[in-house]
């Protein structure tokens, strides 16, 4: 796997914190004397003139035939390594053509208005040695990339840039849309935002033995999380000819925009956020139930690499979800549940990694219930909700750099239990079949019988001493004042 896919993979321990680890210190400065950025002799920089106008594209970049850019791509030929930063003048990084920067190998160039560059993806330690630091400040090795000295040294020094480069950034994505098939259950989902605050500290000791990449030596890293989430679920059932009630399943995924969070550093990190919500839903007839799911907290994961060995270690999360009842109409049968994740994926330059998931879970519960005992019949309504976090991570993490054979760490999932089910109508008691009238606990008195709707019975010293009944098809009406029983 790639150098970036290492980078990414702390993004997966992330996602596994949630299991319960213990604390663990995630420091990750070194007091030594840090080693150069030093690029390599094949190595081609873009100055941001050329960067700012690349349109990247998974096998290529293309660029407008400038002066600025035709001379640059002139230096090029196969086999050198291209590296530039993220476009620095889209007002919208989302909806730039180079939101992440880049980092290729030339395969071939094609010369013309505009200049198109096909390329295949390229590491880290093709393109620099020496030690990046994330979360000190350290400027871009493309700042000052038109002062010709740097460029023919080939050597960057990074120095503190007054904050401007702390690896620290914000984003947030709305929430908003439906899923619902032709006919059946609808989900509607309104007024909703996935925000994301992150930071990202690491040392990463890149190292070449007589200009061939050995890779990663030595690194630490840490990924802070602070999610924040917020959306109106509303479901409900589609009337249609063919189904007259709106009953019916549904299990679908709506999948938000993208948004790039850009973290400072010596090279492009960036952190890609995309909300997703997934529901599954069973509709037994007309009904429609709404409330507001949310999710707050903290979150922070990281790893140690030395000689071979990677190590996740983690702090322990305090993440807080919760459902809030907004209101029901109808009554029919339901279950439903709705996890609002946020899909989060750690990329140095444009290389894509392991990916994970963040979020709360909801889920709504409503019956029409006849339930039936030794005791005689019962039958209510009941509506509950239950709330948790819900983390999604799989997959195996390769550890680049090390030769044959190669060494992999599993990665596994986790989903923690459900809250107790909070009930708006009803109780937990409403559904159960009664297994018979009893006056046990009960002061002497006339009471509606739970077996026979249309009766009530007389508690003397917690013993049943006698029974009244209604004219049918009327009922008992309780509570009772008085020794006769009232019936509507």
């Amino acid at each position: 796997m790639k150098m970036m896919r290492l980078l990414s993979a702390l993004l997966v321990a992330g996602c596994s914190l949630v299991a319960g680890c213990s604390s663990v210190d995630l420091g990750v400065r070194s007091s030594r004397t840090r080693a150069p950025i030093v690029l390599d002799d094949d190595a081609v920089p873009a100055p941001h003139g050329v960067s700012d106008t690349a349109i990247v594209e998974d096998d290529r970049i293309t660029l407008p035939k400038t002066k600025q850019n035709a001379a640059w791509v002139a230096d090029l030929r196969p086999g050198k390594v291209i590296a530039g930063d993220r476009d620095t003048t889209a007002p919208d990084l989302a909806a730039s053509k180079n939101p992440y920067g880049f980092l290729r190998k030339v395969v071939s160039i094609r010369d013309g208005d505009p200049i198109v560059i096909l390329t295949e993806r390229a590491e880290l330690p093709d393109l620099l040695e020496g030690d990046l630091v994330f979360g000190e400040g350290e400027a871009s090795i493309f700042d000052d990339l038109d002062d010709p000295g740097e460029l023919a040294t080939k050597t960057l020094r990074p120095l503190a840039n007054e904050g401007k480069s702390r690896s620290k950034g914000s984003g947030q994505a709305s929430i908003a849309g439906q899923l619902e098939a032709g006919y059946g259950p609808v989900v509607r989902l309104s007024e909703g935002t996935f925000g994301l605050d992150a930071e990202f500290d690491a040392e990463l000791q890149i190292r070449k033995w007589w200009k061939i990449p050995t890779g990663l030596q030595k690194a630490s890293a840490k990924l802070s999380l602070n999610p924040r989430a917020s959306v109106i679920i509303e479901i409900g059932g589609n009337v249609t000819a063919q189904n007259e009630d709106g009953g019916g399943s549904l299990v679908k995924t709506w999948v938000g925009r993208s948004i790039p969070i850009p973290l400072g550093g010596p090279i492009p990190m960036t952190l890609r956020l995309r909300p997703e919500v997934t529901c599954s839903v069973t509709l037994g007839g007309e009904l429609t139930a709404r409330g507001r799911a949310y999710l707050s907290g903290h979150t922070a994961a990281g790893f140690t690499y030395q000689d071979g060995d990677m190590q996740p270690i983690y702090e322990r999360p305090t993440l807080t979800p919760g459902f809030d009842f907004i209101g029901v109409q109808g009554k029919a049968s339901l279950a439903g549940e709705c996890a609002i994740q946020a899909v989060v994926s750690l990329l140095a330059f444009d290389a894509a990694g392991l990916e994970g998931k963040v979020g709360p879970f909801a889920s709504l519960t409503a019956e029409v219930c006849a339930a039936y005992g030794e005791g005689g019949g019962n039958g209510g309504f009941t509506l509950f909700e239950e709330h948790g976090v819900k983390v999604d991570a799989e997959g195996r993490l390769q550890v680049p750099g090390l030769g044959s054979p190669s060494i992999n760490e599993p990665i596994f999932g986790y989903k923690p239990a459900k809250s107790e089910p909070r009930y708006f109508i009803g109780s937990s008691e409403t559904c159960r079949a009664p297994q018979k009238d009893s006056c046990v606990g009960k002061p002497n008195g006339l009471y509606c019988s739970e077996l026979d709707l249309g009766s009530a019975y007389e508690c003397v010293n917690e013993q049943i001493a006698s029974g009244q009944q209604c004219v049918p098809p009327q009922k008992c009406k309780g509570p009772i004042q008085g020794s006769t029983i009232t019936c509507e």
